[in-house]
């Protein structure tokens, strides 16, 4: 789905009214992670119509797994789309549901911590987003590692802990680089390029932008 051309085609082709319970559960992941890269790629139309596929077919089947994935998408898309009435309940309850799978409940912490930013709750954004650790691509999903890093990042900027910022922007992006996908990098690169420029680094905040175009 980033970058394919033939992504759409491939989607449309999954095997999802298999008489084969094996494949419709292949299938129901295939239709999650489609979804998962749509929504992080800003297809969100596409995003939605896969998730409500994805549900569906999670539920007929009993795939939990891939249900809660779909469920934790679809908080990130609310989150984007300006979808917030409740959604700080529903993050909470989805983190507390998804709590035995950690990689699947980080959409809700990431999501829920950038709720308390943007209500000017510093602290309590802070312990959203680092409730499980550091972001990390060894940890979770690499765009969501680099989300949840430009969302630390900008904490830092707006608390003026530039020499933070400039670690955790670095970092982050050394790792998005190592992947070489660009697009996921969109909520970390804004933030990134700013804390390298107000440290002075303004070689490195040059690179960035090139980097990313």
């Amino acid at each position: 789905v980033c970058g394919d051309p033939q992504a759409r085609q491939l989607v449309a082709a999954l095997p999802v009214d298999s008489p084969s319970a094996g494949c419709r559960e292949q299938a129901v992941r295939g239709l999650c992670n489609a979804a998962d890269a749509a929504v992080w790629r800003g297809s969100y139309p596409w995003g939605r119509e896969l998730l409500a596929a994805s549900l569906d077919l999670s539920a007929r089947t009993g795939a939990l797994y891939a249900e809660r994935t779909a469920q934790g998408t679809r908080l990130l898309l609310d989150w984007w789309t300006g979808q917030w009435t409740e959604l700080g309940g529903r993050c909470e309850q989805f983190i507390a549901t998804a709590a035995d799978m950690p990689v699947v409940a980080a959409d809700g912490h990431m999501v829920r911590g950038m709720l308390a930013f943007a209500q000017g709750d510093w602290a309590e954004a802070l312990r959203w987003l680092t409730a499980l650790g550091a972001p990390s691509p060894q940890c979770t999903r690499m765009p969501l590692a680099a989300a949840t890093a430009g969302a630390l990042v900008r904490l830092a900027l707006a608390r003026d802990d530039l020499a933070a910022a400039a670690d955790q922007a670095r970092s982050a992006w050394a790792a998005v680089a190592d992947k070489g996908i660009w697009t996921w990098a969109a909520e970390l690169a804004p933030w990134a390029v700013e804390a390298l420029a107000r440290t002075g680094d303004t070689a490195a905040a040059r690179h960035m932008v090139v980097e990313f175009e």
